[in-house]
């Protein structure tokens, strides 16, 4: 399990701040995580994968609270997928995934080709498409996330944290994407945290749902709890008029 215990973080010289919250990802447990942009739950993801550290509060993977000495250890079988990942920018994607997947030893390149297929990034049969030539700097956002995730899934970690996963696709191949997760939670349990600001993306993926406003965590708790209990557009709207 990893779980965050009132933690609290900001910026030095911006005002966007995250107070006092926890929360916990759990394996085999699917955790939606909802707010307009700018609420902080980049922010609070780069707190739970080890890329910045808590002001105040902690931040644990099965118990062991992270810090700067127990960073390697804390990443271990943990997947960040965001928008800010990048790949080397001048090298082959092909050509990149098979030395990045050396710091992954449950990595699998069958299942890399396999999940850009059914994600629509290269055709059914031909692995050497020349989507697998271009570099990381030749795509566009869409695809650079298909190519992240698609290599995420492949590494087999037990803990995937997803920045936005669902933006820019069609949605044919966002519904695959969900499926993909879907299955893997279900088979392999692992423990899923994705971030949304699109309240629909909520209603048949979640386990647990968290509403994040203006740094604070405004809800949390089961989905069918919070959906059925709260209106979570009003929650959202009240929030950002309070601003």
């Amino acid at each position: 399990m990893i779980e965050c215990r009132n933690v609290s973080f900001s910026y030095k010289k911006k005002n966007r701040q995250i107070y006092d919250i926890s929360l916990k990802l759990e394996e085999g447990y699917f955790t939606c995580l909802i707010g307009h942009n700018g609420a902080g739950k980049t922010t609070l993801m780069k707190l739970l994968y080890g890329s910045l550290l808590p002001d105040s509060g902690t931040v644990e993977k099965d118990g062991s609270v992270l810090s700067i000495d127990s960073l390697c250890e804390h990443r271990s079988g943990l997947f960040f997928v965001t928008k800010e990942a990048v790949w080397h920018p001048d090298r082959p994607l092909m050509s990149y995934s098979k030395t990045l997947a050396k710091l992954y030893p449950k990595y699998s390149e069958e299942e890399f080709l396999e999940n850009l297929r059914k994600l629509d990034f290269i055709s059914g049969k031909d692995a050497g498409t020349k989507n697998l030539d271009k570099t990381f700097s030749e795509l566009s956002y869409g695809e650079r996330m298909k190519v992240i995730t698609a290599f995420g899934l492949a590494t087999h970690p037990e803990y995937m944290i997803l920045d936005e996963p669902f933006a820019n696709l069609d949605p044919l191949v966002k519904s695959e994407l969900a499926r993909m997760i879907h299955t893997r939670v279900a088979k392999d349990g692992m423990g899923v945290l994705i971030s949304t600001h699109l309240l629909d993306e909520v209603s048949d993926m979640a386990d647990y749902v968290a509403v994040m406003e203006k740094g604070r965590l405004v809800k949390y708790g089961d989905r069918e709890e919070i959906m059925s209990n709260t209106d979570l557009r009003t929650v959202l709207r009240e929030s950002r008029e309070t601003e």
